[in-house]
């Protein structure tokens, strides 16, 4: 998000605007032109802006992660967003994005959605930050199934904060007789 290369908006698949903040000498923009920049792009309120609002949410600037923030609690998601907030999960930079979009993706799932589950066992299972798969851990309590219990059980022995988001979300779920030999 600081390295100066455009946005491009695009409506209907055609480019309608390209943004590009100025970038001062020392290479940081300022911290009104990050804040603006991510202001505009949810004013635009069109998916292809998506990706640059979830890596401002890590950005080194609270007021500029804050915005991003609020745009995403404004921007109209839903189910049939599911493949484009994978892409995010799978391509985002940031720590703060890559989590955020996984928390979506399990407000937005329904219970069954093989997407949704699939796209948030990976993230506990393959992601490179303890933060993020300790999200990914607290979200698979929503969309629940026989895969997410395993792949809660085969990450207890993660670092401490999945291993407790992982642990808090098993003991919510209701494991009978005939679910362990399939656990163990």
């Amino acid at each position: 998000f600081r390295t100066g290369e455009p946005v491009t908006v695009l409506k209907r698949g055609k480019p309608v605007a390209q943004l590009v903040p100025p970038v001062p000498r020392g290479g940081r923009f300022p911290q009104d032109a990050l804040r603006g920049t991510v202001e505009i792009l949810g004013d635009m309120q069109t998916k292809e802006t998506l990706p640059a609002v979830f890596e401002a949410l890590g950005d080194d600037d609270n007021e500029v992660s804050e915005a991003a923030e609020k745009v995403l609690g404004r921007f109209p998601l839903e189910a049939a967003d599911l493949d484009m907030l994978r892409d995010i999960v799978k391509k985002c930079s940031t720590r703060e994005g890559r989590a955020k979009a996984i928390e979506i993706i399990g407000g937005l799932a329904d219970k069954s959605s093989p997407l949704a589950s699939e796209t948030i066992i990976e993230a506990l299972t393959e992601d490179r930050d303890g933060r993020v798969r300790a999200a990914a851990a607290k979200t698979l309590g929503k969309v629940e199934g026989k895969e997410a219990m395993e792949a809660l059980f085969e990450v207890l022995g993660d670092k401490e904060e999945v291993c407790e988001s992982a642990e808090g979300v098993l003991d919510q779920f209701e494991i009978g007789e005939t679910d362990l030999p399939a656990l163990v």
